[in-house]
């Protein structure tokens, strides 16, 4: 009997191990990404795309507005900044935030068009743990990098045109809604949605001319 249930259970002690490792992804730099906090706690991730502006998920915006709002960014060598307004897109679920400085940090290059079904994209996030919204240590010096393929065009929460994705490493877990999705160095999308595996992320390359009215970029 005990020989029989012996491969199972080393199996199940097997997966039970594998699930951290796996949710965490690989661990990446990418410059141009900021950690957003309200108050000091962790809430979303974005991307620096011009020295003043941030870019990142309708979503991530607290119904108190940007009091207490300020981005750590950078992979690296972090520079902070205040939140001091908000440009809302009424066409997705993306958010311009201006900075009450301009920072010297790596800015994102926006895509101009969407790549093929079929690519392979990368996520780049600042995670916080979901059930104490506090920071894990080994995430304070690098971003995780979270691999997705890129299955068909949907809709993100706004209706926006957005690519939905499943993840081939790690996944997208607290923190990383308003995350940069990279394709051959240039950023495609904005995470607006996911369960973990599943993620939709919001096109940059169609809202490009109300990015360019807003942020000049």
């Amino acid at each position: 009997m005990l020989k029989r249930l012996l491969p199972a259970v080393l199996a199940l002690t097997a997966l039970a191990m594998a699930t951290p490792a796996q949710a965490e992804g690989r661990h990446d730099t990418y410059g141009p990404v900021a950690r957003m906090l309200v108050d000091g706690e962790g809430r979303c991730t974005a991307t620096l795309i011009a020295p003043e502006w941030i870019l990142t998920s309708n979503m991530c915006i607290p119904g108190t507005g940007l009091s207490g709002m300020t981005f750590a960014i950078g992979s690296h060598r972090t520079s902070t900044a205040n939140a001091v307004s908000v440009s809302h897109s009424r066409q997705a679920d993306l958010a311009l935030i201006k900075l009450d400085r301009a920072v010297g940090n790596p800015v994102a290059k926006l895509a101009s068009s969407t790549p093929e079904v079929g690519s392979t994209v990368r996520t780049y996030s600042w995670s916080h743990a979901c059930e104490t919204g506090t920071e894990p240590t080994h995430r304070t010096t690098t971003p995780k990098a979270v691999d997705h393929s890129y299955d068909y065009l949907g809709s993100d929460y706004f209706s926006g045109p957005a690519m939905n994705l499943t993840a081939k490493t790690g996944e997208i877990t607290c923190g990383d809604y308003g995350s940069p999705t990279v394709h051959d160095g240039e950023q495609v999308g904005v995470i607006s949605l996911s369960d973990g595996k599943w993620t939709i992320a919001t096109l940059v390359a169609d809202q490009r001319p109300w990015i360019q009215e807003i942020a000049g970029v």
